[in-house]
């Protein structure tokens, strides 16, 4: 279902708002509209910060070159890489999130916080176990909970966020062009 996008944007380098017309996001939707207002952010780019503008029109190059051998099947290392290479710069610009290890270690003692506290519940009374004796022996085996919860999230991290950009192929090497 479509739905309004604020018509007002704020440039991020000088500050400057910029009023549109409201715009209708969704499939098929005010296509002319979402012309227009682009045209108006791209000329004020143009105008007062041309070199962001020409660093942005290099990656919609990238995007769409990476769309069209995305077309293709090929055999050839290079290509391969070349493609691997355009799709892992394009995911570090648009990615919103990124979580340092601090806030994974918190994550994981909270979530391992939740789950004594949930064994705790479960089983002192389950077991006709004191809480406080249980919930002493449970604390013992915290850091190993917080432990297994953290390994699987730091792996999903890197597989997500992929920090370092794909290894080069055995035997391809880079040209530089221009």
């Amino acid at each position: 279902m479509p739905h309004e996008i604020a018509s007002v944007l704020t440039c991020k380098l000088c500050n400057e708002k910029i009023a549109g017309p409201g715009l209708i996001v969704g499939p098929g939707q005010a296509s002319g509209r979402v012309a227009q207002f682009m045209e108006k952010l791209t000329a004020h780019l143009g105008a007062r910060h041309p070199k962001e503008l020409g660093a942005l029109h290099q990656k919609a190059l990238e995007f769409f070159g990476l769309n069209c051998v995305m077309q293709y099947v090929t055999q050839d290392d290079r290509v391969k890489y070349q493609r691997e290479f355009l799709r892992w710069s394009i995911h570090q610009v648009t990615l919103d999130a990124r979580y340092s290890n601090e806030q994974l270690d918190d994550a994981a003692a909270s979530h391992a916080e939740a789950c004594t506290l949930a064994v705790v519940n479960g089983l002192a009374p389950a077991l006709g176990i004191p809480e406080e004796r249980l919930t002493r022996a449970m604390e013992n085996v915290r850091p190993q909970i917080a432990a297994l919860f953290l390994e699987p999230i730091k792996i999903m991290r890197e597989k997500l966020q992929e920090p370092e950009p794909p290894p080069m192929p055995a035997g391809v090497s880079v040209v530089k062009v221009g």
